[in-house]
């Protein structure tokens, strides 16, 4: 393959750069996308996409078939991208890659936008109106990369367990919140999960407090319990100015009566 692709900066703002896997797999996307349109098996492949098998697409990146398809569709859901599958194959298609690739895409050619004619110097005038157009696009790119961020990339296992390695949580309890969230879609009750980071930690506090509640009490502890639960019990006859022999000689015909009544 030659020629080349062209790369905004606005793009370091994106979620998908902020998620590694993502980024490679969707820069992969770019270096594959057709430049001009192709004919494949008798099928038009037009321009900014291409053909991709799960098989051969994985052995490219070095991922299992599963987790290529999973990212995949995490490209398709955040709008990066358009899937159009088939018995052999998928056509994989860019979002808007005429707006962003606007070069011919062949080695040796010059973006459109990076052309400059000797006969054609822009005025101070032109300049500060193409700065001001450059820049009202910036800003609208920016808000919708904002919307963008919004949407929820289910983490992998292997974050997960990164995560708890890092924060020094029971690594058997964070591969059951990846077990449990990912048997239900990364729902929330009815709405999708905003950030699997604060669920993690609020998952592992409500483990921590059903361990502590379910520990044994010490010997200790009965103790104390057992003392505090007997002198609410006697409390109210001791305000009444009862002795502990007056309690204790009440206790002795109460349990007289019960056996007389008993019998």
């Amino acid at each position: 393959m030659s020629g080349f692709i062209l790369l905004f900066r606005q793009s370091i703002d994106s979620e998908v750069f902020a998620n590694p896997h993502l980024w490679h797999l969707f820069s992969w996307c770019l270096l594959r996308a057709n430049y001009k349109d192709k004919i494949y098996k008798g099928q038009l492949i037009r321009r900014g996409s291409f053909v991709s098998g799960r098989f051969s697409a994985s052995q490219q990146l070095g991922i299992p078939p599963t987790t290529y398809y999973e990212r995949l569709n995490a490209l398709r859901d955040m709008g990066c991208i358009s899937i159009e599958p088939s018995s052999q194959f998928s056509i994989i298609t860019i979002e808007k890659y005429d707006q962003y690739q606007q070069g011919d895409g062949r080695g040796g050619s010059v973006p459109a936008a990076f052309r400059q004619h000797s006969s054609s110097v822009p005025t101070s005038n032109q300049h500060q109106t193409d700065t001001r157009e450059t820049k009202e696009q910036g800003n609208k790119e920016t808000k919708k990369q904002k919307r963008e961020r919004k949407v929820f990339i289910a983490p992998d296992l292997e974050t997960v367990r990164k995560q708890c390695e890092r924060l020094q949580y029971p690594m058997e309890e964070g591969e059951a919140f990846h077990c449990f969230y990912e048997s239900k879609g990364w729902m929330v009750g009815k709405n999708k999960m905003v950030k699997w980071t604060q669920a993690l930690a609020g998952w592992m506090k409500r483990k921590t407090r059903e361990t502590e509640s379910g520990k044994p009490k010490t010997f200790q502890q009965m103790k104390t319990e057992n003392t505090h639960n007997a002198v609410e019990i006697v409390k109210p006859a001791i305000s009444a100015g009862m002795s502990f022999d007056d309690l204790y000689e009440a206790k002795q015909k109460a349990s007289q009566d019960q056996k007389r009544l008993e019998n």
